[in-house]
């Protein structure tokens, strides 16, 4: 039971026993509790709508757009190795030729390009958002979330070296720079948003 659960029948004790300078103290203390109940639902919601929400929102954006991409990959690398079965069974070396600089090999060589241009121009911004979200709203962020913005920042850091041709791919892959670094932190994201809007889903009780 809540200290307000306890005070209520309290206050109604003392004023009916005359006790009417404790009833405006228990009072003061009721309407104290009140106030950082207040406060800290305020808290939760700056938390959810200023900080956590945001990074959810970007996160999910950014893992549905690379589910999607490794379909693509695998349906056009499937794909690509049917027609160059086909084109061997028919004409040989000559064939496979033929389509990799015809029209259709084109499109498959596009999708590509594509991808890259992708993830320069619209997926790796979605990462620098979740940098400055951070940065900027950083004490809306629990302990445990905030000791995983170094290795966000790493992450993003060394895209935006390689990305600028500043970094060779050699040592990223030496400093082992893979999305999965950043795991523990979009499961903290995920986990203490569920948790603060529980919090504040949940009826108080008096």
């Amino acid at each position: 039971m809540s200290l307000t659960g306890i005070l209520l029948p309290l206050i109604t004790a003392a004023t009916g026993l005359g006790g009417g300078l404790g009833g405006v103290f228990l009072g003061s203390r009721l309407t104290d509790e009140r106030e950082r109940e207040k406060r800290r639902g305020d808290y939760i919601n700056r938390q959810l709508t200023e900080f956590y929400g945001p990074l959810l929102g970007l996160r999910a954006t950014i893992a549905a757009h690379s589910e999607l991409r490794v379909k693509l990959e695998g349906a056009q690398d499937s794909s690509w190795r049917q027609l160059v079965a086909e084109a061997r069974q028919s004409d040989g070396v000559s064939a496979i030729t033929r389509l990799r600089e015809g029209p259709l090999g084109k499109k498959y060589e596009g999708m590509i390009d594509y991808e890259n241009q992708k993830f320069r121009e619209m997926l790796f911004p979605l990462y620098q958002k979740m940098v400055e979200t951070f940065r900027d709203n950083i004490s809306l962020a629990e302990p445990d979330t905030r000791k995983h913005f170094p290795a966000l920042i790493e992450y993003v850091d060394v895209w935006d070296r390689f990305l600028q041709g500043k970094l060779p791919g050699q040592v990223s892959q030496a400093l082992g720079h893979t999305e999965a670094n950043l795991h523990p932190l979009y499961d903290n994201i995920r986990e203490t948003h569920d948790r603060l809007g529980a919090q504040q889903a949940s009826p108080k009780r008096h």
